[in-house]
């Protein structure tokens, strides 16, 4: 699922053709388990998968604010937890 979730946001930020595909990169680092026996309605959440989710993006002109924002804004979105 966590891979899932960084190709979406790679996939929307290529939808916004600010730079061009072959100069985005996305990878996964200091990816570790925590487990834990916390009750969540019916169920129990028994561990989580915590990550570093590192984006490289080469030869970007325009805006840093409009990046960030365009992050924030997915983020806020697609992203639960």
């Amino acid at each position: 699922m966590a891979l899932e979730k960084m190709k979406a946001l790679a996939g929307f930020l290529l939808q916004q053709n600010l730079f061009a595909a072959e100069n985005l990169d996305y990878w996964m680092e200091n990816g570790s388990n925590e487990y834990t026996g916390k009750k969540v309605g019916n169920g129990y959440l028994i561990s989580r998968f915590r990550y570093d989710a590192v984006f490289s993006i080469e030869r970007y002109s325009k805006s840093a604010d409009l990046l960030l924002v365009l992050l924030s804004v997915w983020l806020m979105e697609n992203d639960c937890g």
